[in-house]
Formats: C-alpha cells, sequence, structure tokens
C-alpha cells in the first residue's frame, strides 16, 4: 500500500508494517500541497476574533462609563460643547475688531447656556451627568475667552480679568485634583477617569474593579448670578469697544461688581467642598 492518511498522523509502509508519524495533513493551496496554510488560517482567525472581542469590550467600556454616542450627544450636550468651542472663535473675533461677530456671537452664547439647561429638564433622557460637568465648562471657557481678549484690548480692567480667570482656574484644577485623589492616582484609561455612570461592579478602593463615577455638580445661586454678572461685563465690554455705548465708567463699575460676586462665589465653593456638600 502506498500509504493511509488519517487526521493528525500519516500512516507510511514502511519496513513491511505501517508507522505514524507526527507530519501534519496537508492542505491545498492554490492547487499545491501546503502543510502550513492551515496553520496561517487558524492564526489569522484568533486575530480577527481577539480584536472584534477587543472592539466589544471598549464600546461595553464607553456604555458603562457614560460615553456612548446615546449618551453624549445629547442636544444638551451639542449646545454645550459648541459655545465650548465658540469661546476662542470669538475671543479672536475681539481682539482683530471684529466686533459684529463678536456682539452677536456673544449674545447667541449667552442665550444657549439658558437654553441648553432649559431642554435637558424639559426634554427626556436628555439630562446627563456628563453635562452636569460640560454645562459649567463650557461656561468657564467662554468667559475666559472673551475676558482675555477684552482685557488684551483694555476694555477690562486687567485686575478683574485676573480675578476671573484665577478663579476659574482654582476650580478647574482643584476638580481634576479631586478626581485623581478619589482614585487614589491610578485609573486604567481615561474613559475611567472621567466616568460619569455608576456601576454594580465599582471598586472604590482603586483595585481591579470599575472606577467610581464622577460625582454629580451642584450649581449655587451665587455662581449662577456670578456667570449672569459676567456674561454682561463681557457683552458691555465689547459694545463699548464697537459702538463706545455703554460708556467706560459703567463698564468699569460692572467690573467691580462682577469681581466682587467672582470671589465670593469661589470662597463659598472652596467651604462648600472642604464641608463635603458642594459634591454628591
Amino acid at each position: 500500500l502506498a500509504g493511509l492518511c488519517l487526521p493528525n498522523k500519516v500512516y507510511s509502509n514502511s519496513g513491511g508494517g505501517f508507522a505514524a508519524s507526527s507530519v501534519k495533513p496537508p492542505t491545498y493551496d492554490n492547487g499545491i500541497w501546503s502543510p502550513t496554510r492551515t496553520s496561517r488560517h487558524i492564526h489569522a482567525g484568533r486575530e480577527r476574533e481577539n480584536e472584534a472581542q477587543r472592539d466589544d469590550e471598549r464600546e461595553i467600556e464607553e456604555e458603562e462609563a457614560g460615553w456612548s454616542y446615546e449618551k453624549a450627544c445629547t442636544i444638551p450636550n451639542l449646545i454645550s460643547f459648541a459655545r465650548l468651542v465658540s469661546g476662542p472663535c470669538l475671543g479672536l473675533c475681539i481682539t482683530h475688531d471684529m466686533w459684529s461677530l463678536a456682539v452677536g456671537g456673544t449674545l447667541v452664547a449667552g442665550f444657549s447656556d439658558w437654553l441648553d439647561g432649559y431642554l435637558a429638564k424639559r426634554m427626556k433622557n436628555q439630562e446627563s451627568s456628563l453635562g452636569s460637568y460640560l454645562d459649567p465648562l463650557a461656561d468657564k471657557v467662554l468667559v475666559t475667552c472673551l475676558t482675555a481678549a477684552s482685557g488684551l484690548k483694555g476694555l477690562i480692567d486687567p485686575a478683574v480679568c485676573g480675578i476671573i480667570i484665577g478663579r476659574d482656574v482654582v476650580l478647574l484644577s482643584g476638580a481634576f485634583l479631586h478626581r485623581a485623589h478619589v482614585l487614589n492616582w491610578r485609573w486604567k484609561t481615561w474613559q475611567e477617569y472621567f466616568r460619569v455612570i455608576e456601576t454594580s461592579e465599582t471598586n472604590r478602593g482603586g483595585g481591579g474593579g470599575h472606577a467610581p463615577a464622577a460625582p454629580m455638580v451642584k450649581p449655587i445661586f451665587i455662581s449662577k448670578l456670578n456667570t449672569v454678572f459676567q456674561i454682561g461685563l463681557v457683552v458691555s465690554a465689547i459694545s463699548h469697544g464697537a459702538m463706545s455705548w455703554p460708556d467706560g465708567q459703567f463698564v468699569s463699575g460692572l467690573g467691580y461688581v462682577t469681581a466682587a460676586t467672582t470671589l465670593a462665589s469661589g470662597a463659598i465653593y472652596i467651604r462648600m467642598y472642604a464641608k463635603g456638600q458642594l459634591l454628591t
């Protein structure tokens, strides 16, 4: 007999008997016997399966962290993000004397600050933990850019600019440091760092489980009032630069009032944080 071919072994008629060898069964590769084609296919198939599994795990992680498309791309969040992006653009309009765009864009951005909050409360499934961070972040970026640009043009007292920008830098830095401290300065991914949804598997000890969700931010009345004053100040400053109205004394007086409410709101935030009343 020329030989019998069985799975994983080849039995050959050598020396008058049958002897088994460990040669893998050959396969065809374009009509040519190729004993390595099967192993290549198995390896490629396993790589595809591993990649698909990693994609599934990534999607699950995004979903659990609150960063899925459905939970992140709500209408209020998109409005807040647009306001955040508008800050640097409007700042450039001020520094380049594009006053019509600066005034109109600032008014629209200020209106959007009310609109996203209104929609989040009135529309179904539109309120989110992510929005509680994105909304004030957009406000701070917008006001900071407009204040800095107005200060560079000499429309707002530099001391007032320093107070407004300094408070926001302190609050934002404190928020990032607090989050890192809660996670024991260790986190697997930035999605875990910015997790906005709690899960039943969360390990608050910073071990092998999920990171705890970032708490909801509780806005206070004086902070909202301060935002109104800040937006009013930058609008007045831009209007003064564009049309010389209102006069410089009014802008200066509004700047001092805004600086006072800025300092007061910052002090209250720090006091509430020290008592554990700020983040829930």
